[in-house]
């Protein structure tokens, strides 16, 4: 379909469920095949539980030479997945409704002594195109300051450097990663320990940082190292907000509580204030981290040996979840006609037909 107002209209309709529910996805095996499994949640008012229904499994494509897609890390935007190859050395992108994919033309060959930091993907809405962001870091004993970024557009199929704020030179890691209206986020670690919002803005393709609530950055810098920032944070998308979860006291082996934080802005100009929520008291439930927002009201948790709850906001009450496997990733993923092939590869297609 090359009419870029239909598709447009499509993708506006299958976000707002006239064609088709937006559904968390998964990676799953069916025989030989990788597979994103689409599910649904209904809850069961008998057994008191959500049950995940898998309505859809669409076929994911291989990178040359692998095996599996097992452990490739998929990001989600408008129905196409970008996915990356566990070494970050292959990247591709792929819309499995439509049945298409593109292998993204690898530039990471001339930064051979540079550490992967990080990657984002997104719709850049000024340009009407999809970007891969793609962080290196160099060695701080050697470049201490040699920190930057490559962005991809789709549209023209190419890479281009840009740069990060200098606040963000000095970086020990970039942990954890949330995509919410045009802008990626992660949290930052700096040389000094400080944590940070690293965010990029997909419409004027500019990085910014972003303070943690005050409350959390002076308890955070003062006992809490770099290694242990993915058992103490979580960023996840909630409305239209980007919501931080703090959860610092540990009862045993699990968190006693969850701090809920709003970002009130969007972090776009570096600057934003913080609101806090909630507070999820979890003493006892065994839970893990958070994970995703499948409704307005109900967030999907982590429990241990890697089942689900799910915690109702308005009830505060937990319940649990038929589901397995979060070790892979959870995303919403919405089917759309958005083509990711190239436009002489899109003509032969449509001659094909």
């Amino acid at each position: 379909m090359k009419d870029p107002s239909f598709v447009a209209k499509h993708l506006h309709n299958a976000h707002r469920n006239i064609i088709s529910p937006i559904s968390l996805a998964i990676y799953r095996k069916r025989g030989n095949d990788d597979m994103i499994s689409l599910l649904n949640l209904f809850e069961d008012d008998a057994r008191g539980e959500f049950i995940f229904i898998v309505t859809e499994d669409l076929p994911l494509p291989r990178f040359p030479r692998e095996r599996s897609m097992k452990h490739a890390e998929a990001y989600f935007c408008n129905g196409i997945v970008c996915l990356v190859s566990a070494d970050n050395s292959n990247l591709m992108l792929c819309n499995p409704a439509l049945r298409q994919f593109r292998l993204v033309r690898d530039s990471s060959s001339e930064f051979n002594d540079y550490k992967f930091g990080g990657l984002g993907f997104g719709y850049d809405s000024t340009r009407d195109d999809y970007m891969i962001v793609r962080i290196w870091t160099g060695n701080l004993d050697d470049r201490p300051d040699d920190m930057f970024a490559q962005l991809y557009s789709m549209r023209t199929d190419s890479w281009r450097k840009i740069e990060l704020p200098k606040q963000a030179r000095y970086v020990l890691a970039l942990f954890d990663y949330e995509y919410r209206n045009g802008i990626c986020y992660w949290i930052l670690v700096l040389e000094d320990e400080k944590k940070m919002i690293l965010s990029f803005d997909m419409r004027d393709h500019m990085f910014y940082c972003v303070d943690l609530p005050y409350e959390i950055g002076s308890q955070c810098q003062e006992y809490l190292d770099t290694k242990s920032v993915t058992s103490h944070m979580k960023l996840v998308a909630w409305k239209d907000n980007l919501t931080l979860f703090w959860y610092p006291d540990y009862s045993g082996l699990f968190p006693s509580y969850f701090e809920m934080w709003l970002m009130n802005d969007n972090g776009s100009q570096g600057s934003c204030s913080w609101i806090k929520h909630l507070t999820i008291e979890a003493v006892g439930e065994g839970i893990r981290t958070p994970l995703v927002f499948w409704n307005d009201h109900e967030l999907l948790m982590e429990s241990k040996d890697s089942k689900a709850v799910s915690y109702n906001l308005q009830t505060r009450k937990f319940k649990k979840l038929d589901v397995h496997g979060l070790h892979i990733y959870w995303s919403f993923h919405v089917k759309s006609l958005v083509s990711v092939v190239k436009e002489e590869e899109h003509e032969h297609e449509q001659e094909q037909a």
